[in-house]
């Protein structure tokens, strides 16, 4: 049974805030970068995939591999595409092929470097990789209680703070174990939910969750409180974190403290709670909003967005500064051109190649023409609703560790 569409409105508009967060992080960076200190806000829009990512595959009832190959196919169609083009253009312009754009692609071990790719955001398809595998090798067998959370908040806490010191600050933010509270926290939610069918029936805990939630507060005021949390937090948090020295550090910031190790576990400690409070936050103020068209149409390209954004950032960033004196406005135009401008390019290029149906006829070919399970639509890869299941839904010099 397909999920409603009220179901899905929260993937939707989380997406979307994601992916413009990141772009947006990427323009102009320095407008934003003091209200979630030590992090970058952009590192939220990561938060946000992954929390729905959770969400969508605790409620996932396919066969785990079919689940990984319907994830993984466009990811690795349009980002082989992608690193493709970019070592022709490469190639014939400096003659370099950028090689790191393909590790993502081998089994992510692009993690294993302390740098990005040459197309930054293609990072996270490695760790996205990782996060697939755990899932289907271990936490489809689990059912998520209160209890583990913390637990695994004080586990992640202590492997990143000992990444960043033995590894290097890169490896500790690509490695999954950054991001494993957060998926947690998403699986533990859509376990929870309400929705019937082929995902999950309804529990007890969660009829008990809904009564005690519309008691209180309701689904309305929940939301405005989360709105409300948001506020504050961006007005108060850059003077309590005024300490921190911004200008340096990535992908986490400096913090005043002299000793390494505390300074590792202090960062550790904010990056987890700030990506788990925020993700949080927006579910709660997201999860009852319809699905409308215009979030469905920008998650539906997010992939196409996450992979692209930065090379034609790359590409369009000197013209701009050369040609557009005023910088809210060149701001502005980039974010268009890379935000629905690329949504648009993608939606025609969706239109003019039906990768659903080469996608399917591939699974066909590998299954040896095995009848085909039934589909259960997934809001989390194809965020546009219950008619298009899918998959995810991300040029400088090679290897120079540019920010995602």
């Amino acid at each position: 049974m397909a999920t409603t569409m009220s179901r899905l409105g929260f993937v939707d508009a989380m997406k979307m805030l994601g992916i413009g967060l990141i772009v947006y992080g990427h323009i102009a960076n320095f407008t934003i970068m003091h209200l979630v200190a030590p992090v970058r806000p952009k590192q939220l829009g990561v938060a946000f995939f992954v929390l729905t990512l959770g969400y969508c595959l605790a409620k996932d009832g396919r066969r785990p591999h079919r689940v990984l190959f319907n994830r993984l196919f466009e990811i690795y169609l349009i980002g082989i595409a992608f690193a493709l083009l970019i070592s022709a253009i490469m190639f014939s312009a400096a003659g370099t092929l950028q090689l790191s754009n393909y590790l993502p692609f081998v089994l992510g071990v692009n993690v294993i470097f302390d740098n990005f790719p040459a197309n930054p955001t293609t990072w996270y398809i490695g760790t996205y990789l990782h996060l697939l595998i755990l899932w289907a090798l271990l936490l489809r067998h689990i059912t998520i209680r209160v209890w583990m959370l913390p637990l695994c908040l004080l586990l992640e806490i202590l492997l990143r703070a000992w990444l960043m010191q033995s590894a290097g600050l890169f490896i500790a933010y690509m490695f999954l174990g950054n991001w494993m509270t957060v998926l947690m926290l998403g699986m533990y939610l859509g376990q929870r939910s309400s929705n019937t069918g082929s995902f999950t029936s309804t529990s007890a805990d969660s009829r008990e969750d809904t009564a005690r939630q519309r008691a209180w507060l309701g689904p309305r005021g929940a939301a405005f409180a989360a709105i409300a949390v948001m506020g504050i937090w961006l007005v108060c948090w850059p003077m309590l974190t005024s300490g921190i020295d911004r200008s340096r550090g990535f992908p986490f910031m400096i913090v005043p403290i002299e000793a390494p190790a505390l300074a590792a576990l202090t960062i550790s400690a904010a990056v987890s709670g700030i990506y788990l409070t925020w993700a949080w936050l927006v579910y709660v103020a997201t999860r009852h909003v319809p699905s409308l068209g215009m979030t469905r149409f920008f998650a539906r390209h997010t992939l196409f967005i996450f992979i692209a954004h930065m090379p034609v950032l790359y590409l369009l960033t000197p013209l701009a500064e050369a040609h557009v004196a005023s910088q809210p406005v060149r701001i502005m135009v980039l974010f268009i051109i890379c935000m629905p401008g690329l949504a648009l390019v993608s939606e025609i290029l969706t239109r003019a190649i039906n990768i659903k149906h080469l996608r399917d006829r591939t699974w066909t070919v590998l299954s040896r023409g095995t009848s085909p399970v039934q589909e259960i639509p997934d809001p989390a890869v194809s965020p546009a609703g219950p008619a298009t299941p899918g998959s995810l839904a991300t040029l400088p010099t090679e290897g120079a560790g540019q920010e995602e």
